[in-house]
């Protein structure tokens, strides 16, 4: 959802809760107005490469067309938690995890598991799914 769409949204419940008693039995107010909050944007992280260039993200994608990871170690055991089983089904799933391994390898890492295992996600429970994918 879009930060907008999110607002407009979170604005419309909030109108129709701050009339309502019930909040006001607990001691609750809902106010109309959204927080405001002091943040600041982060430069993204840089990719450090063979040749000694250092690739920075922009606009959440980092270039590596005919670069290669400057270290690597071995990915021998990972797991895969799909938290968003909704959104993507399990031929999206598979063809991620392809690309992830075919991408991967092209750029110099050495990936032992090109199939590994795919935890459903649970949000209410992440520290189990991630035992379950640990394991």
């Amino acid at each position: 959802m879009k930060p907008a769409d999110r607002m407009a949204a979170i604005k419309g419940v909030s109108g129709m809760l701050g009339g309502d008693r019930f909040p006001l039995g607990f001691g609750m107010r809902i106010s109309p107005e959204m927080l405001t909050v002091d943040g600041r944007v982060l430069l993204p992280p840089t990719v450090a490469c063979r040749s000694g260039k250092d690739v920075r993200a922009n606009q959440g994608v980092w270039n590596m067309k005919a670069e290669k990871y400057r270290e690597t170690v071995k990915l021998e055991s990972w797991a895969l938690v799909n938290f968003a089983e909704r959104q993507f089904n399990p031929g999206q799933v598979a063809e991620f995890l392809r690309a992830f391994v075919s991408i991967g390898t092209e750029n110099g890492m050495v990936i032992g598991m090109t199939q590994p295992p795919v935890v459903r996600g649970n949000l209410n429970d992440i520290e189990g799914c991630l035992r379950t994918a640990a394991t």
